[in-house]
């Protein structure tokens, strides 16, 4: 029998025999934080969609030059018939474009970082969010909800440091495939 009960998504997660009293306010900011939460889902799978789309422009460029105009029926097959179907999963997008482009360290990085943006966005559609109790820092006597990913037996606190080195990670990752494209592009 399991020690703890799975989080249901967007709930609150309580210990064992503890009790939270939720009053008015705190109502609202439940409700008002689980919005939040889901349009923050949406938003990095959004966001992950659009570096999975940069990969595929840079993968149909790469076994299609663009330069030559025969190539672009070649390349609609490529990306309507591998490229966006689910055979063609996003981490075999990244292992691939690892085999062509890790001839430099900046590119390995791009690398890490897309392997990070995969584990984050399978964290968002596939984990529960929760939330769990807590006493704000500044009023010990005050009741807060604090917002957590779940999984088995582990936990990511969704707090500001978080969300700003997922945003720092995905924009790098961004301007780094643009990057590739163009440079491509050129060659």
């Amino acid at each position: 029998m399991p020690s703890s009960v799975p989080p249901i998504d967007l709930g609150i997660t309580l210990a064992p025999g503890k009790s939270i009293h939720i009053d008015e306010k705190l109502s609202k900011n439940i409700v008002e934080q689980q919005s939040g939460l889901r349009s923050i889902r949406g938003n990095i799978i959004a966001a992950s969609a659009e570096i999975e789309l940069r990969i595929d422009i840079f993968l149909k460029q790469f076994f299609f030059p663009p330069k030559d105009k025969q190539n672009e029926q070649k390349s609609e097959i490529f990306d309507s018939y591998l490229l966006k179907t689910g055979r063609f999963t996003f981490d075999q997008k990244v292992k691939l474009l690892e085999k062509i482009v890790c001839t430099d360290s900046n590119n390995k990085k791009l690398i890490k970082k897309l392997g990070r943006i995969r584990e984050v966005r399978n964290q968002f559609a596939h984990r529960p969010m929760a939330f769990e109790p807590s006493t704000d820092p500044k009023d010990p006597q005050k009741n807060i909800i604090v917002p957590y990913l779940h999984w088995v037996n582990s936990k990511i606190k969704l707090d500001d440091a978080y969300f700003s080195e997922l945003n720092k990670t995905f924009q790098e990752a961004s301007n780094d495939l643009e990057l590739l494209i163009k440079n491509q592009n050129t060659n």
